[in-house]
């Protein structure tokens, strides 16, 4: 059975208040509190109301270069979410892989120290070297040959990142997925919705005060995951 990527993808709505140009590793999350569970759980019935996740993130790809605004899901198997939990809130909306792949495309992850090590058949100058403040496009120009009117938006699905055998140290366990701009989906886009068990009735009351039709979505708590 695999297990290694899941077919439903996964939005959390409680990740913390943080500058993330200032984070650069999972630890540098831990002390950052995230949004309550009341807090997810508004942000969740505002984004089934408009049926929109709305794409207001950036990410410094380099000191001199930014993501263009996008939002998120992962594609991270329902039984390791637990971890991806503790950074991101304890309220996430499911959602059917048909709807995110033609949206969506996965992030690359890149060391940008080491990343030149991986084009071997290039000639690549021994002199030149790259780090954190290296210019993105500088960089991509370099490994990939390309110039910068040819790299459109590339850089805003690259996440700097080292990579560890420790989950607090690297962000390629979290498999994120990104679009540019809001992700507008429709009611059968939805496929289920994780959120502490004493938010289930509050959902299924606003579901039918509201006319949505997601009769068909599978609500899951937390306390049932942990019991399986």
């Amino acid at each position: 059975m695999r297990d290694y990527y899941s077919n439903i993808y996964w939005h959390f709505t409680g990740g913390p208040k943080v500058d993330w140009e200032f984070v650069s590793s999972p630890k540098d999350l831990w002390n950052q509190p995230t949004k309550s569970s009341q807090e997810s759980f508004n942000i969740l019935t505002s984004i089934l109301s408009s049926k929109k996740l709305i794409g207001n993130s950036t990410e410094k790809v380099s000191s001199t270069e930014s993501t263009e605004k996008f939002c998120c899901v992962c594609d991270i198997p329902l039984k390791y979410l637990d971890n991806h939990k503790r950074y991101y809130g304890d309220v996430a909306i499911g959602f059917r892989a048909k709807s995110i792949h033609p949206k969506f495309n996965p992030v690359l992850y890149i060391d940008i120290e080491n990343a030149p090590l991986i084009f071997s058949d290039r000639k690549i100058d021994p002199d030149k070297t790259f780090n954190e403040n290296s210019p993105a496009g500088e960089f991509l120009d370099y490994i990939l040959g390309l110039d910068k009117e040819s790299l459109g938006s590339l850089s805003s699905f690259i996440k700097n990142t080292k990579f560890s055998e420790s989950d607090e140290e690297s962000f390629y366990g979290e498999r994120e997925w990104r679009c540019l701009g809001d992700f507008h989906f429709k009611e059968d886009d939805v496929e289920v919705i994780i959120l502490p068990d004493r938010f289930k009735s509050d959902l299924e009351n606003f579901l039918a005060e509201n006319g949505l039709n997601l009769n068909w979505v599978t609500i899951l708590s937390w306390e049932l995951i942990y019991k399986l």
